[in-house]
């Protein structure tokens, strides 16, 4: 889901009023979109969230670890696509909707993301020990 006018216009005022100059800015952009994108144009709207939450002083530091652990748990095992240039959530967003009852990622609080990265480094695990077996029959 695309950014609100209301989340750009809330991000833009936060950015005149702590007074970032523009590689600031992008390393922020950066930083909430898991490197994806530099401009704000482009963040969705958990994305912006986020980044206002960090400009505001409510960003969790613990919530933004465990989201970028399961992120790169996700990528391990495949999780995570890019689709016209942009990453494709779906098949994570399925996998805690079923395994945490919310509908993505961005939506957990630490112990629910505590529950997902355990939950998700068992599908790994799983995964990487059937590839183990399948390579193991071939020898």
């Amino acid at each position: 889901m695309q950014r609100l006018k209301s989340q750009n216009e809330r991000f833009h005022g936060l950015i005149g009023k702590l007074k970032l100059d523009r590689d600031e800015k992008k390393e922020l952009v950066r930083e909430v979109s898991a490197g994806r994108c530099t401009s704000s144009k482009d963040l969705t709207a958990h994305e912006m969230a986020r980044a206002i939450d960090m400009l505001s002083g409510s960003f969790d530091a613990r919530v933004a670890k465990m989201q970028a652990k399961a992120r790169a748990i996700a990528n391990d095992i495949g999780a995570l696509k890019m689709k016209d240039g942009k990453v494709d959530y779906t098949a994570l967003n399925t996998f805690i909707l079923k395994t945490c009852k919310k509908p993505n990622l961005f939506q957990l609080d630490y112990k629910e993301l505590v529950v997902c990265i355990t939950a998700l480094e068992r599908w790994r695990d799983y995964r990487t020990k059937k590839m183990v077996n399948e390579a193991l029959k071939t020898v």
